[in-house]
């Protein structure tokens, strides 16, 4: 019975750690994905301005 509860125990321990370990690994990923949408956001930004700035002296 004694062994039971241990056991118990441990698995509960496994899963917290698993639970943190998962926890890092997902914010890393996540960190990661925000970065290239917002790098992507950018180029889309600067590129509108580059034409936006090419058209206007087009036209002056």
């Amino acid at each position: 019975m004694a062994d039971l509860l241990k056991f118990k125990q441990r698995v509960e321990e496994l899963k917290s750690e698993y639970y943190n370990r998962n926890r890092f690994v997902n914010r890393k990923e996540e960190t990661q994905a925000a970065i290239r949408i917002q790098s992507w956001f950018r180029f889309c930004r600067s590129c509108m301005l580059l034409v936006f700035d090419i058209n206007t002296t087009k036209l002056s």
